[in-house]
Formats: structure tokens, sequence, C-alpha cells
């Protein structure tokens, strides 16, 4: 799938729907946010090399040291939007995105964590992102649930901004990206 044809399904999932208002995370170190930055480059050319409007980056039993990051694609299938494992049109490059991203996700990652008592620790935290940004949902933590996405375009519950996503990317625009506000 071509970036234009992207586009087109991304305006068509935004029909509707009012712009989005972002919250913050608050408490967020600098120094993971300009680490997690770093990843943006090869995660927008994951994006490219699949037919993934955005993709979440999910850690894997975050309290442990057997931790795993892992790239999940947002599809639109017979009109839904869903998630499921990244499956890049070239199959090398999956493993070897996870591997140049993670290093570069881990702090931002332990600021996330720590926000959960370690007896009460979710499976999973993912990050969703377009390649510019990164946004991140508390409510529904792992990256993977649609209704984290239902929740923010609807308004009853805005997802946090990390970084800002681009108004331009097909993330920004299912979020009504131009003009859209943030709290």
């Amino acid at each position: 799938m071509d970036k234009r044809e992207k586009m087109k399904l991304a305006q068509a999932i935004a029909n509707g729907h009012e712009p989005c208002a972002w919250k913050t995370l608050p408490d967020m170190r600098a120094a993971g946010v300009k680490s997690a930055a770093r990843a943006m480059v090869p995660l927008a050319a994951a994006i490219d090399y699949s037919d993934a409007l955005f993709l979440s980056v999910v850690l894997s039993n975050p309290g442990d040291r057997r931790r795993n990051v892992t790239l999940h694609s947002w599809t639109l299938r017979d009109g839904v939007l869903t998630c499921s494992p990244y499956e890049p049109n070239s199959p090398d490059k999956a493993q070897a995105i996870s591997k140049m991203i993670s290093h570069h996700l881990l702090d931002m990652f332990a600021d996330i964590v720590r926000r959960w008592p370690k007896t009460a620790l979710p499976r999973q935290i993912g990050i969703m992102t377009d390649g510019h940004g990164i946004c991140f949902h508390p409510a529904y933590p792992d990256g993977t649930d649609p209704r984290w996405l239902q929740e923010h375009l609807s308004g009853r519950d805005p997802a946090c901004e990390i970084i800002p996503v681009s108004p331009d990317g097909y993330l920004g625009v299912i979020c009504a990206g131009h003009g859209t506000t943030r709290h």
C-alpha cells in the first residue's frame, strides 16, 4: 500500500470525529524523551516498509530481566482498525528495527513503568507512534487494545502525548491533526 492510499484510509477514519484533545504525561524525564526521539527515524521507516498507519511499540514483562520489545502494526482490515504483530514488506526488517529502537526507548518505558506498584504492573506496556511522535494511554497501557483510540477519538478519555505526533502523519490526520487541542 502506498502513502497516498494510507492517507485516504486515515482521512476516512477521521471522518465524523471532532478534533482530539491530548493530555500530557507528567514527570517524564527529559533524557528518556530525548533518547526516545532518536527512535523516530527507524520507526518512520518501519511504517513505510509495511501497510501500517501507525505502530505500537510494546514492552513485555516490564518488571523482569526477560523483558522484550516488539512492534505491532495498526492497519485497517474490513473497515476496522486493528493491531497485529508487525509484518514489514521486507521480513528481515522487523527484528532489525526492534533491536535498533529498543535501547532508545527503555528510559522512556522506565518512566512509564514507575507509575505502577511492582505488584500491579501490567503484563505489557505499549506506546503508539506515527514515526514522528509518541503517545500513551494509561487506561489501556498495553498499546494494542483498540479501545484506547476509541476513547481518545470520542473525547471521553484522551491519550497522553509524550512527543507531539505529526499533524500531517496518519495518526495526526486520524486525530484531526490540523487544529488539535492540547491539555
